[in-house]
């Protein structure tokens, strides 16, 4: 009986430390590894970090006019501003608001630049301003696409039926910092 009472306490000392060591050995090992690798991130002497994913990114909104000046027997075009030095500008959206003389059937909107071109042709429903005698028109359209410094871009706009078009296309996108991220070349 005190052999048995002996070797029963024996076996379960050996079943407790067996518990003990899977519940406490992760733990500890854990806290080594943690002491190894600890990154102190202080005002005085912060850590350098980075996010791989926005690399100086600055978000970017130009708006250009439409107005008869910028017409001729074709188009209306205006051409947006020159993107600065050390910077790409990645356009995602472009969005137009015309005033014409008379209702325009379809509206054209191209934009272009060096290496790209697009553009969408609808018809868009005219709503007609009865107190300025203007058919207002507006619409979205969602693009991608670069421009690195240095170039800028344009659009045009042609109704088939429309006179007189006034009115804005405004993009909006982001501009990237070359300067803080390697721009890489863009391949057209």
């Amino acid at each position: 009986m005190k052999i048995a009472k002996s070797l029963f306490i024996g076996t379960g000392s050996l079943v407790l430390a067996g518990f003990a060591l899977t519940l406490l050995a992760p733990k500890a090992l854990h806290a080594m590894v943690a002491t190894l690798v600890q990154v102190a991130n202080t005002s005085s002497n912060p850590a350098i970090v980075s996010n791989m994913d926005d690399p100086g990114r600055i978000p970017y909104q130009s708006q250009v006019a439409i107005v008869p000046s910028t017409c001729n027997s074709e188009d209306c075009q205006s051409t947006f501003p020159t993107v600065p030095a050390n910077h790409r500008l990645v356009v995602l959206h472009l969005a137009a608001d015309f005033a014409f003389g008379s209702a325009p059937g379809q509206v054209n909107l191209e934009y272009g630049g060096p290496g790209f071109s697009g553009g969408l042709s609808a018809a868009p429903a005219a709503l007609k301003n009865a107190f300025f005698s203007q058919f207002l028109v507006q619409f979205e359209l969602p693009v991608q696409f670069y421009v690195d410094a240095g170039q800028s871009f344009l659009v045009k706009t042609q109704a088939s039926s429309g006179l007189g078009v006034l009115g804005t296309v405004t993009a909006t996108g982001y501009m990237v910092d070359c300067s803080a991220a390697l721009c890489s070349a863009i391949a057209h």
